[in-house]
């Protein structure tokens, strides 16, 4: 602000023009401006020099945010998405000049890149060097910003990053998170948790003793469903009653289940929209219990928990507003050409803001203003009925359109003199009396000039100087201002708008802040450490995200958020190779692995392979196995009969002649081990790991829950990327249809319907980046686009 020119918008008194305005310096303390602004203005009349002055207090002036600011007057500002508010050709609504390297209309293209411009001479240099099609050319200059790779469509300039290991945005960068630094066929963004060890991947075998995650699915061990078969892990199975991989065990099982009756609450799991502490860290997220707008609906599942009249499967009303919250609009509730009606409401032509009901029906336009079916109809007149040479306002009649505010007064019509005492709008300028410049000398207007101490047009004596200011000492605040996000009431209608409150107390008006429910959130804010976006600027630091889920954030102390067994002041894990308590050393001297039987082998929760039984010296790896003692002495997680080196023990005859599957597993039970529970399957035995087969794998009387077919596409949920849609499975052929049917991870370009318009470019859209182009739309006339997808641009006829 400082230093920015005053201008003069009035007009000079009769008889003079402006000659000099001067003004002292702004001064700005913080939010606010402090002092006064002083100025006086100059002109010549009557052969001399004549003046005046005056002073505005600025120090009321604050919480004005840049992006409401329009610095350039086109209508539009930062926060409305124009991108360069300093230009007032450039603007969201503006058209393309397709020759002077500038994105006119803020749609990220520019010049040639413009579908529209695609036909202009100068753009022919473009044609042939956009193999791909996404509207990025490798000519260069008026072609807009070079394109990369022109043989992928998903490579332009601005695209977003996807996880393909590629420069997506043609920025010379490919994020880390795509690179695979450890060659082992995984990305970090492909959900390899240590991209330093290529034994570990979504790929690798779980190793159930090692204490780590072998393969990347957030269980460790026994935690993993892959290990629920071992001897070692009996102990977890056997205290897991709702069968989520956690039991209430916490010596060798891991993180203790807080609720064994429900799969749906263990450690870990990421929270879901359902009201349960799911990830058991004792607490349930806000956003699950809060009903801020008491529409029923939790924070987590409205898509606007501040309005009651939103909220998943609320009926649509002819409002404008997403009221189902299927984030779109429906067509009919969109006022495309700004006139305030909807197509539901009655607007029978929603492209053009001079067709709307209630509309006064304008002469020989071709158009039914008032949308009473007819056009130019018997009611439509634009007489000179007062003889004064100058139409109705509003009516046209050929090129002419009439501008004369009173047709019924020959002394009233633009341009003629203004009575400073009459009450009425002589010249039609929209001012009367002495609010009318020209009526600033008169000697019946002194007395508006004094008793407008803040120089803001408007005074405290009502009568012959209009509507009275509501405060005379503020000049932003006199009837008719525009409404700042100030607090005050600025029109002096009574009270400011609606958002201008501040309701969580922060100090932030609603109008300039993100969230008002929220005290710890507004523009400016500093970031603290609690996982939220403090100061509005739509990000949430990276040191604040807790990747890993363990609840720890790294600016709080956790030293690797992307290892839930490490964060500041955790256990330490003997031969886990992890710093579990972020001190900064592994497996430090605190951490033991006693030999509590001294049989020379140390437990094996601290040595994979080790001893699975620390208070038992006849009990170690490479023990000779008692094929009748009920224990697993040599450590191998087989016990009597079921171990190899009881084979052939006389008394394991009875359990090979009662094993007709050869799995191991009879139907005798005692020295025999478990009992198989279906020897004609050798699938099905006794701590089996489960496969993805529909089978009772592991004989423990249940089947897992994503061993079904939900949605009977013959795949089951263990294998499909979405078991509620037949539609969705592994070798699936893609189709036009916004799914990944091949459930590939993948959606293809064709399909994605970038622009949103409801049409993708496999179903016919012609320009998947413009949703004012899709076939059957209405063409519209003077937009460049090709709105109905026919191949012509702005054909007759069009609207």
């Amino acid at each position: 602000m400082e230093g920015e020119t005053l201008t003069w918008n009035g007009s000079a008194p009769e008889g003079g023009a402006v000659k000099t305005i001067e003004e002292t310096t702004l001064t700005l303390s913080g939010e606010s401006f402090e002092g006064s602004l002083s100025w006086i203005l100059t002109w010549e009349q009557d052969g001399g020099t004549q003046e005046c002055s005056g002073s505005t207090d600025l120090t009321a002036v604050r919480n004005t945010h840049v992006d409401y600011v329009d610095k350039d007057g086109d209508g539009y500002t930062p926060f409305q998405n124009d991108c360069d508010d300093f230009a007032p050709a450039v603007h969201p609504d503006a058209l393309e000049t397709c020759d002077d390297g500038i994105d006119n209309d803020c749609n990220g293209r520019r010049d040639c890149q413009e579908k529209a411009c695609a036909a202009e001479p100068f753009c022919a240099e473009c044609a042939g060097t956009d193999l791909d099609g996404d509207g990025f050319y490798t000519a260069g200059g008026l072609c807009g910003e070079v394109d990369c790779d022109d043989t992928r469509p998903e490579v332009f300039p601005g695209a977003s990053e996807v996880c393909d290991g590629r420069d997506n945005d043609c920025d010379g960068r490919i994020p880390s998170k795509e690179l695979d630094r450890d060659e082992d066929g995984f990305a970090r963004c492909e959900d390899d948790c240590n991209d330093s060890d290529r034994t570990i991947s979504p790929a690798v075998t779980e190793d159930c003793t090692d204490g780590i995650d072998n393969d990347c699915n957030g269980r460790t061990d026994c935690e993993d469903r892959r290990c629920a078969g071992e001897a070692s892990c009996a102990v977890c199975v056997a205290n897991d009653r709702d069968g989520d991989g956690f039991s209430t065990v916490a010596e060798g099982c891991g993180r203790v289940d807080c609720d064994d009756t429900d799969a749906e609450r263990h450690p870990g799991l990421p929270e879901v929209c359902d009201g349960k502490d799911n990830d058991c860290n004792g607490d349930i997220p806000a956003e699950e219990t809060d009903d801020a707008d008491g529409d029923g609906i939790a924070a987590c599942a409205d898509c606007d928990d501040q309005d009651p009249i939103r909220f998943p499967g609320n009926a649509e009303v002819c409002d404008g507003v997403d009221n189902d919250c299927d984030g779109k609009v429906p067509d009919g509730e969109v006022d495309d050409d700004g006139d305030g009606k909807l197509l539901c409401d009655g607007d029978c032509n929603d492209h053009n803001s001079r067709s709307f009901p209630g509309n006064v029906e304008i002469c020989s336009d071709k158009i039914d203003n008032d949308c009473d079916g007819r056009i130019d109809d018997a009611s439509c007149t634009c007489p000179d009925a007062d003889g004064d040479g100058y139409r109705l306002t509003g009516c046209v009649l050929g090129a002419e359109e009439g501008d004369d505010c009173n047709d019924t007064e020959k002394e009233i019509f633009p341009g003629a003199p203004e009575v400073c005492s009459n009450g009425i709008d002589d010249d039609c300028d929209g001012w009367t009396d002495c609010r009318d410049g020209d009526c600033f000398l008169d000697p019946f207007c002194a007395p508006c000039l004094e008793n407008d101490r803040d120089g803001d047009g408007a005074s405290s004596l009502g009568e012959q100087c209009g509507p009275v200011d509501c405060d005379d000492d503020d000049p932003s605040r006199y009837p008719g201002a525009p409404e700042l996000c100030d607090g005050i009431d600025n029109n002096c209608d009574g009270s400011p708008m609606f958002d201008e409150v501040d309701e969580d107390g922060d100090g932030a008006l609603a109008c300039n802040d993100c969230d008002d429910a929220d005290p710890d959130r507004y523009y400016g804010a500093v970031e603290v450490c609690d996982g939220v976006d403090n100061d509005c600027d739509g990000r949430i630091p990276y040191d604040e995200r807790d990747i890993d889920h363990d609840g720890r954030l790294l600016c709080g102390g956790d030293c690797n958020d992307y290892d839930p067994r490490s964060y500041f002041g955790g256990p330490e894990v003997c031969g886990d190779g992890v710093d579990n308590n972020c001190d900064g050393v592994v497996d430090e001297a605190s951490c033991v692995c006693p030999d509590g039987d001294r049989d020379g082998f140390f437990m094996a929760v601290c040595s994979p392979g080790g001893d699975c039984d620390d208070s038992n010296p006849e009990v170690s790896p490479g023990a000779a196995e008692d094929c009748s003692d009920g224990k697993d002495n040599n450590c191998d997680g087989k016990v009597d009969c079921s171990d190899p080196q009881c084979t052939f023990d006389p008394s394991c005859t009875v359990c090979v002649e009662n094993d007709l599957d050869g799995d191991g597993f009879s139907t005798v039970g005692g020295q025999c081990g478990p009992i198989d529970c279906d020897d004609a399957d050798a699938d099905r035995w006794p701590g089996r790991n489960e496969v993805c087969d529909g089978k009772d794998n592991d004989c423990n009387e249940i089947i897992p829950p994503d061993e079904v077919d939900g949605d009977g596409d013959g795949v089951l949920l263990c294998e499909d990327c979405n078991d509620g849609n037949s539609a969705m499975f592994p070798g699936n052929p893609e189709v036009c249809d916004g799914l990944d049917n091949d459930c590939d991870g993948k959606i293809p370009f064709e399909e994605r319907d970038v622009d949103q318009d409801g049409v993708p470019l496999c179903g016919g859209d012609c320009n998947d980046y413009n949703p004012r182009s899709t076939p059957g739309s209405p063409e519209l006339c003077n937009d460049r686009v090709d709105n109905d997808c026919d191949g012509s641009v702005d054909e007759i006829p069009c609207l």
